[in-house]
């Protein structure tokens, strides 16, 4: 168990913050997505190959718009597997005078494009965003998770990425979560059933704050 950023407090994480980054074993957990890639690499290391990767959140992270840019500036000079957590979450986009190369919008764009031949699976269940860009990206539904996660995730090297903003919907700042008890509970133990596999499993938690 480790702290990677210790807990600054429930601050606003923006577009940029990085308010913590919590590790316990194949489990990372944090309020800022963006650091999710940075925590794949760090887990797998030379050996991300022949990955799936589910992805759930209410947005899809993966925008598109300067793609090209963004994998050239995350291979060269230097690659963003060699990059520890600060560099990681501080490297400027040179395309953006005061934006950063890593952002929470964009991450997941970023891994499939830079990764695409080394993914064998492309699950995702968002609400927006932009395309899921991949030649596997297959769309999962809700209603399907409990009964069929653990067996979509049973074989090989994974990644399951989470927020849990995608549980919930927000009126007139109320934040209500669209799930029974019963549903998460069910899915939440699916979920524990797949950290088990820890040597092939790493599972990614994002807080989202500023929804819930």
């Amino acid at each position: 168990m480790s702290w990677i950023i210790p807990f600054e407090g429930r601050h606003h994480s923006g577009a940029y913050n990085q308010n913590f980054l919590y590790r316990r074993n194949n489990i990372y957990v944090m309020d800022n997505h963006r650091s999710a890639l940075w925590c794949w690499l760090d887990f797998f290391k030379e050996k991300l190959k022949d990955v799936g990767i589910f992805h759930i959140d209410r947005h899809s992270d993966a925008l598109k718009s300067d793609i090209t840019r963004w994998v050239s500036q995350a291979s060269s000079p230097k690659h963003v597997t060699s990059m520890d957590i600060q560099t990681y979450l501080t490297v400027a986009d040179l395309g953006c005078s005061s934006g950063k190369l890593f952002r929470w919008d964009n991450y997941l764009s970023i891994f499939l494009e830079m990764y695409k031949t080394e993914i064998r699976h492309c699950y995702y269940a968002v609400y927006e965003g932009d395309e899921i860009n991949h030649l596997k990206a297959i769309e999962k539904k809700p209603w399907d998770f409990p009964e069929n996660i653990e067996f979509w995730l049973s074989k090989g090297k994974w990644i399951l990425n989470i927020d849990l903003d995608y549980f919930f919907y927000k009126v007139d700042d109320l934040k209500t979560c669209m799930y029974s008890d019963e549903y998460l509970h069910s899915f939440f133990k699916a979920v524990d059933l797949i950290a088990e596999r820890d040597s092939e499993v790493v599972i990614t938690i994002c807080l989202s704050p500023e929804v819930l």
